[in-house]
């Protein structure tokens, strides 16, 4: 999106939601912010990530599918790329770009997408055991009218 087009959160001049006084409030996050606002670049050690399948530079189409979840080891020095561990034990070495931080603490944490396959990936990535997703809406409005 143009940075004349974006819009972030803290300027909305609505009210947004939150449960009764007594209990703790939501915290709303665009899903693009989510890199800039949860994860440091570099990433550190012990972060869960998806890691991308890797098609290589000759067969990419822009687009890459998830392979597996790993933990980040540490930081390389060789061309920006980070040693993982996939739950097996085994180790890689994969590019920066072929990683997805998830979030893994996200209780009383509301995502905002506008698309609907936006909102399809960020509920398989950021998704751990015990925890769910609701789809509130969607870009051709039935969900919306039945909400209101």
């Amino acid at each position: 999106m143009p940075p004349s087009e974006e819009h972030h959160l803290d300027e909305s001049p609505f009210v947004l939601p939150q449960p009764c006084p007594s209990e703790k409030e939501y915290a709303y996050l665009l899903n693009n912010d989510i890199d800039s606002m949860y994860f440091s670049s570099p990433l550190s050690a012990g972060t869960l990530v998806w890691v991308l399948k890797s098609k290589g530079a000759s067969k990419s189409d822009g687009r890459s599918d998830l392979f597996m979840r790993a933990r980040v080891v540490r930081n390389m020095e060789d061309g920006g790329r980070v040693l993982v561990r996939y739950p097996k034990g085994s180790e890689y070495r994969v590019k920066r770009s072929n990683l997805i931080p998830v979030l893994e603490d996200c209780s009383r944490l509301v995502i905002i997408a506008a698309e609907t396959p936006e909102y399809r990936r960020a509920s398989v990535v950021h998704t751990c055991v015990g925890e769910c997703f609701l789809e509130i809406g969607c870009d051709f409005g039935p969900t919306v009218d039945q909400v209101q």
